[in-house]
């Protein structure tokens, strides 16, 4: 069964190398490595086709995608790809040996469209690496509104399914991987969870997670917001509903706690707006966000 792997490669000279060598390293022996340069500054372009020259026995694809974001340059690659499964890979996260083997093994079971799976989060400060196990959610409503549905990188795709929504939104600025898998799972495509990480997702100090920019910060939390309001809008008549409409409300608070941790005091409005939980759990977690915020400020 073949798997096309594709990665996005935006100035990413320093870090393409681990993330090709974990493809390569693959027990799943049956695939095809697309990587996409994406508007990159540094020497990533030379990079890639220099992997290509040197591995003239392994498939590799080298392609290029002016148009700027990761979703463009997975969506090229989609378009270009041969496998029956899609594997996105990020150019500075790394699979483990039998990543995909593992998660392939499902499909042999039942019918399934997407594959989800733990990681291992791995930051690095001064060169001191440490790696913390990201969980995920078994039901597949309550994984994607509480963020517990994996992530790039760990996931597995089936290529039909990914058509069949038209690949990523390439205008979204956030949230872009629990979108598609959103629009998948409405479309009536088959999840299903693998308990076991078998990816490496590494972090660094000057990521997306320490954005500055007050409008970016905003439309990360509208964007965030936006999508938990369709699933539960999605779910309503589900037997599980009370469930999802927990979920969905620890989901709001927790986000808008992280972005107001960002310095953002719109976020204690926002989750205000959008909380569907009772009065006074709204008045706590508000008085907690409020107490935060001031606490934050006396510091500073």
């Amino acid at each position: 069964m073949l798997v096309s792997v594709i990665i996005p490669c935006h100035n990413c000279s320093e870090t393409i190398d681990r993330a090709v060598d974990s493809v390569f390293s693959q027990t799943h022996e049956n695939w095809e490595l697309i990587l996409v340069n994406n508007n990159s500054k540094d020497n990533t372009w030379e990079k890639l086709l220099d992997i290509k020259d040197k591995n003239p026995n392994k498939a590799i694809t080298v392609l290029d995608e002016p148009r700027k974001g990761a979703p463009a340059a997975r969506n090229k690659g989609l378009y270009e790809a041969k496998g029956e499964w899609i594997q996105f890979l990020d150019s500075d996260d790394e699979l483990l040996p039998q990543k995909i083997e593992k998660q392939l093994e499902i499909t042999n079971a039942f019918e399934v469209d997407v594959i989800y799976s733990p990681y291992y989060k791995v930051k690095t400060v001064d060169n001191i690496s440490s790696k913390n196990q990201i969980s995920i959610e078994e039901d597949m409503w309550s994984a994607l509104i509480s963020s517990k549905a994996g992530i790039t990188s760990a996931n597995l795709f089936r290529r039909r399914a990914v058509l069949s929504v038209n690949g990523w939104d390439e205008l979204l600025t956030s949230s872009q991987e629990y979108d598609l898998m959103y629009r998948i799972a409405s479309s009536g495509s088959f999840f299903s969870s693998l308990n076991v990480p078998l990816t490496h997702i590494h972090f660094v100090e000057n990521s997306i997670s320490n954005v500055s920019d007050r409008n970016k910060l905003t439309q990360r939390l509208n964007n965030y917001v936006e999508l938990r309001v369709k699933m539960l809008e999605e779910v309503k008549e589900k037997e599980n509903y009370e469930t999802y409409f927990i979920e969905y409300n620890k989901a709001i608070a927790a986000y808008s706690h992280w972005i107001l941790a960002q310095g953002l005091i719109s976020a204690i409005f926002s989750y205000n707006k959008f909380s569907k939980d009772k009065p006074y759990n709204k008045l706590k977690i508000t008085y907690s966000m409020i107490m935060f915020y001031v606490k934050k400020k006396i510091k500073q």
